[in-house]
C-alpha cells in the first residue's frame, strides 16, 4: 500500500482558513517512489490524476506537457498521478515512453491517494498547489481551452517568489459535501417499482490529521421522497425493490502513516501485485465501492516491504448504477504481501488470501477461498524492456449439503492463474506491449448473485469498452503496437488479441480444464487499430476501428466467412466497430468537440442469428475554464422495447464549475443502457430516463 499522507486544511498563514496539501509518496513506473513532501512549500505543485482508458486525461496530458517544459526551471512540478488497476497498469509505462514525458508519473492503483483529494473518485481531477503548500484551485474535467487560463494563474503563482517551508504544520481538515437529486421516469424494463422514483442523495466526506495521524469518515443519507414500499412493492424483497431510505456512516477511518510504517483501521481498499490475489477499489463505471472494514499493518525495512490486513467486506450500500439500496455482505477477508527490492530494478514477492462467505443462512453451502502467489519484476532493463511475471494457485473449499439425504458432498477444486507482460520501447516514440494470460478455474467471488463482489482482478488484456466472455478459464495474449511520429505529432497503433477461454460451468469441479476441446471450449479474436492527432492550435482527431470474432472451437474457422456450420450458427458473437472524435478550439475560451462511436453487432439465438446496433453521439461546448454543456444522442435495438427507446435517446447535460471549491452539474433526457464490464466484472446497467441535478462543493 501506497505509503500517503493526503489531507486538506487551515493551515496556509496568508488565507486563513484556506486548504492545505500534506505529500504523498507513491511508487514509479521504474519500481522507485516518489515522494512529495520535499516539493510542497517550496514549489508550485499541479497533481493531475488520470488514466490510460480516459481520453479527456490523455488529451489534458498532451497539452499540460508544453506548460511543464517552459515552466519547469521556473519552480513549477507537474506530478501525472494513474489511477490505473491492476487490468490496464502494464500499458503507463508504454504511454510514458512513447510520448517522450519526462514529468513524474506515479502509480495509485488502489485509488487512496484521489479518494481523498476527490472522494467522487472521477477523472481527470486536478490539485493546484502555491509555493505555500496551499490548495488554490481543484479542477474537475477537462476540455480544450482549459489549459489557457491554468497557464495564466500558473504563472501569477511562479511570480510570487519563495515561500518559508520547513514548519511543522498543525491540524488541518477537509471536507467534500455532494448532494444528487435524481428523478428516474421510466426505464423500459417493463416494471413499474422502478419508474417515477426520486431519490434525494447526500453523501459528506470528512478527513483530519495532525501528522502523523489522521482520521476520515464519509456520511451517506439517501432518501426516496414519496415511494410508498408497501403499496409499489407487493411484497418484494430488497433485491427486487431496493427503493428504501438509508443513513449510515459508510466509511471511517483512523491512521498512523510514515514512510516506514502505516498503522490503519477501519475502511480502506487493497490491491496485490497484479491483482491475482487480492484487488478490492473503487469502480465507478460499474457503481461499485467496496471496502475492507478491519485493521492493516504495512512496514518498509529497507529492501523489504510487508503488509498484513483482515477484516470484512463493507460495501457501498446504495447503488449509483441503479439508484437502490443493496444489502451488507459481510464476506471475512485476510491478505498477507512481502516483497524484496533486488539490485538493477527488480522486485520479487509473495502473497496470500483468504475469503469465508456470508452465505446469507444458507445451510446448505458453505464457500471459501485461499489463494498463494508469486511474482518477479525488471523495469526498465537497458532503459527498453520492462518484464512482469505473476502466478496464483486457488483452492476453492466448497462443501454442499443435500435437502433431500442431509448428506454432505465435499465438491471443492483447485485453480490457477499466471499473468506475464513485456512493455519495449525499441525507438523514440515507438512502444510494443505484449501480454499472455493462463487462467484455470479461477474465480474468487461472493456466491450470492446480489452484486458482482469479486475480489481479485486478474488481468483481462481485453480493451476496456468490451464485454468479456470469461475470465474464469481463459488462455492467451495480446500484442500492442504504438508508434508516434513526433514532427507531425500522429500517433498510430494496432491490438491484436486471441484467447482460449471456456465458460465458468462449463467443467465440474472435478473435471480438468481443456480449452481446447471442440465442445466446450471457445475462441476470442479481436483486431483494432486507430489514429490520433494534435496540433499546436488546439486542434485534435482520433479515429478507430475493429473487428472481433468469438466462436466454438470446432467451427472457429468457418465463422470468419460463414454464418452458419450445418443448421447451427457458426459463432456466438460476431461485431465491427468505429470510434472518432474532435476537439475544436474556438476564440478565446471557446471550444467544440465532437464524439460519435457505433457497434453493429451479430450474436447467436441457435438456430437463429441475432443483428443489432448501439452506438452514441455527443457535442460539447465549453468555455474555460467554468462553462460545459454537452448534447447526447443513444441508440440501440437489441434490448429495447419499442422504437422511441431504440432510437430517439436524447439527453442534455450543463456543468457550472465555482472556481476551486464547487461544480454544479444538470442532466436530463433518455439514454440507453446496456453490459458494462470493468476488469472482467459485468454488470447489465438500465437504461435512464429522467433527470439528475448535482452539487459539489469542497471545504
Amino acid at each position: 500500500m501506497a505509503a500517503l499522507t493526503v489531507l486538506a486544511g487551515n493551515g496556509a498563514a496568508e488565507e486563513p482558513g484556506g486548504r492545505r496539501l500534506v505529500g504523498f509518496s507513491l511508487p514509479t513506473i521504474s519500481g522507485e517512489r516518489f515522494d512529495l513532501s520535499p516539493h510542497l512549500g517550496k514549489d508550485v505543485v499541479l497533481v493531475s490524476f488520470w488514466a490510460t482508458w480516459c481520453k479527456p486525461c490523455k488529451t489534458e496530458l498532451s497539452l499540460l506537457a508544453p506548460l511543464w517544459r517552459e515552466l519547469k526551471g521556473q519552480g513549477f512540478l507537474l506530478v501525472a498521478v494513474s489511477i490505473d488497476g491492476p487490468d490496464t497498469v502494464s500499458e503507463v509505462e508504454g504511454f510514458q515512453k512513447k510520448n517522450g514525458y519526462d514529468f513524474p508519473i506515479v502509480l495509485d492503483t488502489q485509488t487512496e491517494v484521489l479518494a481523498r483529494l476527490n472522494p467522487r473518485g472521477d477523472v481527470p481531477f486536478s490539485v493546484l498547489v502555491d509555493r505555500s503548500g496551499a490548495i488554490v484551485e481543484t479542477h474537475q474535467g477537462f476540455n480544450p481551452g482549459d489549459e489557457g487560463p491554468l497557464r495564466e494563474h500558473l504563472v501569477a503563482l511562479l511570480a510570487e517568489g519563495q515561500a518559508a517551508s520547513g514548519e511543522r504544520q498543525g491540524a488541518f481538515i477537509e471536507g467534500t459535501n455532494t448532494l444528487r437529486f435524481s428523478y428516474l421516469h421510466d426505464n423500459d424494463n417493463g416494471r413499474d417499482t422502478d419508474d417515477r422514483v426520486y431519490l434525494l442523495q447526500n453523501r459528506l466526506s470528512l478527513g483530519a490529521t495532525l501528522e502523523p495521524l489522521s482520521i476520515g469518515a464519509r456520511i451517506d443519507n439517501t432518501v426516496y421522497p414519496g415511494y410508498d414500499r408497501e403499496a409499489r412493492c407487493d411484497g418484494d424483497t430488497l433485491l427486487k425493490c431496493p427503493w428504501q431510505d438509508d443513513h449510515r456512516i459508510e466509511r471511517f477511518a483512523v491512521a498512523y502513516t510514515t514512510p516506514e510504517l502505516e498503522i490503519r483501521g477501519g475502511d480502506f481498499v487493497q490491491s496485490l501485485g497484479r491483482g491475482l490475489v487480492l484487488s478490492v477499489r473503487k469502480v465507478d463505471e460499474l457503481g461499485l465501492d467496496t471496502a475492507i472494514r478491519g485493521g492493516l499493518v504495512r512496514a518498509e525495512l529497507g529492501p523489504v516491504s510487508a503488509r498484513a490486513l483482515a477484516g470484512i467486506s463493507n460495501i457501498q450500500n446504495t447503488d449509483t448504477a441503479v439508484l437502490g439500496r443493496l444489502e451488507e455482505q459481510d464476506d471475512l477477508i485476510a491478505a498477507g504481501e512481502v516483497s524484496v527490492a533486488l539490485p538493477h530494478r527488480m522486485t520479487v514477492g509473495l502473497r496470500g488470501s483468504y475469503f469465508d462467505y456470508d452465505e446469507a443462512g444458507n445451510a446448505l453451502r458453505d464457500e471459501s477461498d485461499w489463494t498463494v502467489g508469486a511474482s518477479f519484476e525488471a523495469r526498465q532493463i537497458a532503459d527498453v524492456l520492462s518484464l512482469a511475471l505473476e502466478g496464483a494457485v486457488l483452492q476453492n473449499l466448497t462443501e454442499r449439503r443435500s435437502l433431500v439425504t442431509g448428506k454432505t458432498t465435499d465438491e471443492s477444486a483447485f485453480g490457477s492463474a499466471f499473468y506475464a507482460s513485456a512493455a519495449l520501447t525499441p525507438l523514440s516514440g515507438l512502444s510494443i506491449l505484449l501480454e499472455y494470460k493462463d487462467y484455470r478455474r479461477f474465480v474468487v467471488q461472493d456466491p450470492r448473485d446480489d452484486v458482482p463482489l469479486v475480489y481479485v482482478e486478474p488481468p483481462t488484456l481485453e480493451r476496456y469498452d468490451q464485454i468479456v466472455p470469461s475470465t474464469t478459464n481463459a488462455s492467451g495474449g495480446r500484442a500492442l503496437v504504438q508508434y508516434l511520429i513526433p514532427d507531425v505529432e500522429l500517433l498510430t497503433y494496432v491490438n491484436v488479441l486471441y484467447y482460449a477461454w471456456a465458460g465458468p460451468d462449463a467443467f465440474d469441479w472435478d473435471q480438468r480444464i481443456t480449452l481446447s476441446d471442440d465442445d466446450d471450449g471457445y475462441g476470442a479474436l479481436h483486431l483494432y487499430g486507430g489514429l490520433e492527432r494534435r496540433w499546436e492550435s488546439g486542434w485534435s482527431v482520433a479515429a478507430s476501428g475493429g473487428w472481433r470474432l468469438e466462436g466454438r472451437n470446432r467451427s472457429f474457422g468457418a465463422a470468419f466467412t460463414d454464418d452458419y456450420d450445418g443448421e447451427q450458427p457458426a459463432f456466438n458473437r460476431r461485431l465491427w466497430h468505429i470510434e472518432g472524435e474532435a476537439h475544436i478550439p474556438l476564440v478565446g475560451p471557446h471550444s467544440l468537440a465532437v464524439a460519435a462511436q457505433h457497434r453493429s453487432e451479430e450474436k447467436a439465438l441457435p438456430p437463429n442469428i441475432k443483428h443489432f446496433v448501439r452506438g452514441d453521439a455527443s457535442l460539447t461546448y465549453s468555455m474555460a475554464p467554468h462553462l460545459s454543456v454537452a448534447l447526447l444522442y443513444t441508440y440501440e435495438d437489441e434490448g429495447a422495447t419499442d422504437t422511441e427507446a431504440q432510437f430517439l435517446n436524447l439527453a442534455g447535460e450543463v456543468t457550472w464549475r465555482l472556481g476551486d471549491w464547487g461544480q454544479v452539474s444538470l442532466f436530463g433526457g433518455r439514454n440507453t443502457g446496456g453490459i458494462i464490464c470493468v476488469s472482467g466484472v459485468c454488470r447489465s446497467l438500465p437504461p435512464f430516463f429522467g433527470t439528475r441535478a448535482e452539487f459539489v462543493a469542497r471545504f
